[in-house]
């Protein structure tokens, strides 16, 4: 009886991974039920695939901003999940000698060089998520580095780019800095009068990805998911949203794996449910729609997560995007635990 007990615990389980890959559709066209716990074995299998993307040299590739990308969701990853094998200066993460630490750190002194307050905030929220000294990284001071791009006459960190703005703010917040008022009072007076906020500093454009993480960055920061500015991004995204589900960069524009995990990330942060109603449910033509499955349909087989459904392949810039918001709590969470998930799967 007990062995049978099992076996109907590992069917279920192993049936719920299946619907949460969209390999089986959801019984009754209901809205998907998920755990932390559950998500946790999509973000494995994407934590998995980034390890093969690393390169002989440590390295991600010659972007900055990408190898930047993969330490700062592996160091979430580690801290997360308490997994400290997967710091990633350590053997996990060593290729050659050269852990991908040791890369970023190569990066870091022309970041610095560079200027540019995104880049800089994402190297500096790399390494903190890493639990490495931001104040001595590569030899350079990064939290010092980003404060010489701040001016305090208009608040901004990046001169031209909202994006790149809340980036800064973010991974100031992140190594336990106070952010000036100014400067959140300059991220929210970029807000357009439908809610959303766009890429480039001024002018009307609006678009999902820069809304998605100035809502998570300004909740981090301390500004209540109350406060009328980030309701307003709420109705933007709500209206944004795709009948399949996901999210496109702006409204009317195909769904992809980036703009569906900003999205996802941005109303999470904001203590919204994408489990419940408006954004699960049926559309006016009668189709089911769920922003979590929508999301998992870009994961590709090998784990890594893919731009779009047509194309084939895996992306680094996806796959970074897409595991922050699958590694969080989310509102609509039930205790489901791992020891019942996870051990069900493999028995």
């Amino acid at each position: 009886m007990l062995s049978q007990g099992v076996k109907a615990v590992g069917w279920l389980a192993l049936s719920l991974w299946l619907v949460l890959v969209g390999w089986l559709p959801a019984v009754g066209q209901v809205p998907l039920r998920t755990t932390w716990d559950a998500r946790r074995v999509q973000v494995e299998a994407a934590i998995a695939w980034l390890r093969t993307q690393q390169l002989p040299d440590g390295s991600f590739g010659t972007a900055w901003g990408v190898t930047a990308d993969a330490v700062y969701v592996i160091g979430l990853y580690m801290q997360t999940y308490g997994v400290a094998a997967e710091y990633p200066g350590g053997p996990r993460w060593t290729r050659n000698g050269r852990s991908a630490l040791d890369a970023l750190a190569d990066f870091a002194g022309q970041v610095v060089a560079s200027g540019d307050a995104g880049y800089i905030a994402k190297v500096l929220r790399a390494v903190v998520m890493a639990g490495e000294n931001p104040r001595n990284f590569g030899g350079v001071d990064l939290i010092a580095a980003l404060w010489e791009t701040y001016d305090p006459t208009t608040g901004r960190f990046h001169s031209g780019n909202n994006f790149r703005q809340a980036l800064a703010i973010q991974a100031l917040r992140l190594a336990g800095e106070e952010v000036p008022a100014r400067a959140v009072q300059s991220l929210l007076a970029e807000q357009r009068p439908n809610g959303g906020w766009g890429w480039p500093y001024q002018g009307s454009a609006v678009d999902v990805d820069t809304t998605g993480l100035v809502m998570a960055t300004l909740v981090l920061n301390g500004l209540s998911p109350a406060d009328p500015a980030l309701q307003r991004a709420v109705q933007y995204v709500q209206g944004a949203q795709n009948p399949d589900g996901g999210w496109g960069m702006d409204v009317g524009r195909q769904s992809n794996a980036n703009s569906t995990a900003l999205a996802l990330l941005g109303l999470v942060a904001v203590g919204e449910n994408p489990q419940g109603p408006p954004y699960t449910g049926r559309t006016e033509t009668g189709v089911w729609r769920d922003p979590l499955v929508a999301l998992l349909r870009f994961q590709a087989p090998d784990g890594g997560f893919r731009w779009t459904v047509q194309y084939p392949g895996t992306r680094l810039l996806a796959t970074t995007d897409a595991l922050p918001v699958l590694m969080r709590p989310w509102p609509s969470d039930h205790p489901l635990t791992q020891r019942i998930f996870t051990p069900g799967v493999w028995r």
